[in-house]
């Protein structure tokens, strides 16, 4: 059985992108699934889940640690450990290679624009609660897709004014019509308001300010409007709807970051992924070169979008002290997981005071 000291040691060392993602949200609303579907506690898949990240469990090994560590059938235990990799183990997989820089990485072009597609048309909302390192991830990935196929920006912005996910409480009017207020009728009734033409922060500020839906929301669900509509606009209208031709700062999924703490990306960050989430699947289209974009973004941070426009070099959190933090809160997580007195939190809390005594 692994131990737990030495894998948390391996896992706050880990890329931000890893460790947000497989202690996030996602995956431990995931894991409370099999845990109920189970009826077992949640801390034992938790810890597999690092193992796994860490590369001191493998896969064919999960139900011998589940058996163990719930001192269990063998039968019972491969149960859930089929349960854990189908429900946990292959969507996080899935999403790593997705937000992976890595040019070598499996996942192609086509699954990549499907995974965008189904974000774009309902899971907006969940995205736009994620960490800035994450957002600049699916940053990336959006303007590589658009760098070889800027069709693809129209299909998105379809996606995005078909979705119905409720951005606000209350109604919209369109045409007359009070309607839900989703993510696409909010879109629609602006661009009935102010026309399809681009627009810039002075007319969205308006709109927000004194339109007569709006001007009625709360200073959240003015932000989460904000935030779709900006969205909509450097999709819609991109590469014009770019601050500038310096590339610095370019967004389509908009996220601030503390004036402190920014950094100009001079080298993009390849990120390799442990080898547990290196995915196996069979590809659902033609592997496409990366390799030959990548060395055009990847490596120097630089991103030919169209001649006479120059790249996509983003601004970007100091990823030292980001670290620091995003290791420190998932330790903290991780603590509360464990019963005051036990063995687990005791651990935990000693290479909390570790990363802390670092700074």
């Amino acid at each position: 059985m692994p131990y737990l000291r030495d894998s948390l040691n391996k896992f706050i060392d880990l890329e931000p992108e890893i460790i947000l993602t497989v202690d996030g949200d996602e995956a431990v609303k995931n894991i409370a699934k099999v845990a109920q579907k189970n009826n077992i506690d949640t801390s034992p898949l938790s810890m597999a889940l690092i193992f796994l990240a860490t590369g001191d469990l493998i896969p064919p090994k999960i139900a011998s640690y589940l058996e163990d560590r719930l001192e269990t059938s063998s039968a019972v235990a491969q149960k859930i450990a089929a349960d854990f990799i189908v429900e946990v183990v292959n969507p996080l997989k899935k999403r790593l290679e997705f937000l992976s820089f890595n040019p070598d990485k499996k996942m192609t072009i086509a699954e990549e624009k499907n995974i965008l597609s189904e974000m774009f048309l309902g899971n907006l909302l969940v995205e736009l609660k994620n960490h800035p390192i994450i957002l600049d991830a699916i940053n990336h990935q959006i303007f590589y897709i658009l760098d070889n196929d800027q069709k693809f920006r129209d299909q998105l912005v379809k996606l995005l004014l078909a979705n119905e996910e409720a951005l606000t409480s209350g109604n919209v009017l369109i045409g007359g019509k009070s309607l839900r207020a989703t993510i696409g009728n909010w879109l629609k009734n602006f661009i009935e308001v102010n026309g399809s033409n681009i627009f810039d922060s002075i007319v969205l500020s308006k709109y927000l300010s004194s339109s007569k839906i709006a001007a009625k929301l709360s200073s959240e669900e003015k932000e989460k409007v904000n935030a779709i509509l900006s969205i909509y606009r450097n999709l819609k209208f991109f590469p014009e709807s770019m601050p500038d031709d310096t590339g610095i700062g370019w967004r389509i999924f908009p996220f601030e970051v503390p004036a402190k703490e920014k950094l100009e990306r001079a080298k993009e960050k390849i990120v390799n992924l442990p080898e547990q989430f290196v995915g196996t699947e069979k590809k659902v289209a033609p592997s496409v070169d990366r390799s030959a974009g990548e060395k055009k973004i990847r490596p120097s941070g630089v991103f030919l979008v169209k001649p006479k426009r120059v790249d996509i070099g983003t601004v970007q959190i100091d990823r030292q002290a980001e670290g620091r933090k995003i290791r420190l809160a998932e330790l903290e997580k991780i603590s509360g997981r464990y019963p005051s007195g036990s063995l687990e939190k005791k651990v935990v809390e000693e290479e909390m005071q570790k990363l802390k005594n670092k700074k």
